[in-house]
Parts: C-alpha cells; sequence; structure tokens
C-alpha cells in the first residue's frame, strides 16, 4: 500500500504502508482514503493530523530516519527525519521513500492520499 502528502503544487513525502505491523490503523486510513491535513515541521519530524480511531497496536518508541508511525491519543501521522526516540509509543506504520523539505514548509495546507500499489506480474 503506498500513501501520499502533497500541497497543491508538489509531493511532500511519499512511501509505503506496511499492514502487517498495525492492520486496524492502516485499514482506518484506507477507509477514509484520503485526509486534508497541514504541514507541522518540528527539528526533528513532520506531523500531519489525520482524524481516525484506532488504539495501539505494537507500539514502539525508537524510530529511524525516514520511518513513519501513528500517534494515536493525538491522531499525527510522523514522518521522521532522523533517528528518534519517543517517550511514549507510536504505532510504526510504514516508511517514507521521498521526502522533499523544501516542500515541507510549515502551515501548508497538504492532502494525505491512501492507495493500493499496483501489483507486479511475476515474470518466472
Amino acid at each position: 500500500m503506498i500513501f501520499e502528502i502533497r500541497s497543491k503544487e508538489r509531493v511532500i513525502v511519499a512511501g509505503s504502508l506496511n499492514e502487517s505491523i498495525c492492520p486496524n490503523t492502516i485499514n482506518e486510513m484506507l477507509k477514509r482514503g484520503e485526509f486534508n491535513t497541514m504541514v507541522i515541521k518540528l527539528s526533528d519530524r513532520l506531523l500531519f493530523k489525520v482524524q481516525i480511531r484506532a488504539g495501539y497496536e505494537k507500539p514502539k518508541r525508537s524510530f529511524k530516519k525516514n520511518e513513519v508511525a501513528f500517534d494515536p491519543p493525538g491522531q499525527w501521522l510522523t514522518v521522521f527525519l532522523r533517528d528518534a526516540e519517543e517517550q511514549r509509543g507510536l504505532n510504526p506504520v510504514g516508511t517514507a521513500g521521498m521526502v522533499d523539505l523544501d516542500a515541507a514548509r510549515p502551515g501548508t495546507p497538504a492532502k494525505l492520499l491512501i492507495k493500493y500499489a499496483a501489483k507486479t506480474p511475476n515474470p518466472g
């Protein structure tokens, strides 16, 4: 499954979501398919408000650069810009394959789109 967060002009973040780690969180996001949100930039992460109801699923506290996680109480989708430790656990949901920090201006309106990736046939 893939996701894309884009402003009017260009893609801010694109990557993949892993349903097997936190299926309930991903399924809640997939039900909506798209979200209107806004870019919030902290020193080591990008935050996007995603209003879904999901509880904790296999939360973890240590994240690597470009990992994507969901904070159930705050309803924040977080893209880590460098390795980070969290005080409380977050649901790991995927990985950002592309991050355009020039497009990630704080306060920029954005749209989060979630869709299934097209499967490529096995040539074998």
